[in-house]
């Protein structure tokens, strides 16, 4: 699986020089999936909450491929190895962020995690949640189930 999002972020890397660099080094924009929700979650290796949590989002990734991606912000800034070292620790297989694209969002900083941005597919900022999500919560949030 993890192949398969290393494969997807570097084939939109191409399309996106501008972007923002990946835990794989290639480069993707939040504007590279318009037209889909993005959901954007911050998490840290030392946050229990957040370990609880990626196995749902990764549920939730696989579950709605091409109605939604899911992308990751390691809340603690790490270096690229330590980045990538960290997301294969907690078993993240969707792209996880080199940098943060939350206050070119107009999203409040995290002072707690997790924390999960939700993108229309128009782009705009439709939801800031505070604490764990499960796949259900989030599919009733955005598709209202």
């Amino acid at each position: 699986m993890r192949l398969r999002v290393f494969a997807m972020v570097i084939l939109l890397g191409g399309c996106a020089p501008s972007g923002i660099e990946t835990d794989v080094g290639a480069s993707v924009r939040v504007d590279d999936f318009h037209g889909r929700w993005v959901l954007i979650n911050y998490w840290a290796v030392w946050c229990a909450p957040c370990r609880r949590e990626i196995p749902e989002l990764n549920a939730l990734q696989l579950a709605h491929e091409g109605e939604l991606q899911v992308l990751g912000v390691n809340f603690d800034n790490p270096t690229l190895e330590v980045n990538r070292a960290q997301a294969d620790e907690l078993g993240i297989e969707f792209p996880v962020l080199q940098s943060d694209p939350g206050p070119s969002l107009g999203a409040t900083p995290p002072s707690a995690l997790p924390v999960t941005l939700i993108l229309a597919p128009d782009g705009t900022l439709a939801h800031q949640l505070l604490g764990p999500q499960t796949r259900k919560s989030l599919e009733a949030i955005i598709f209202g189930s």
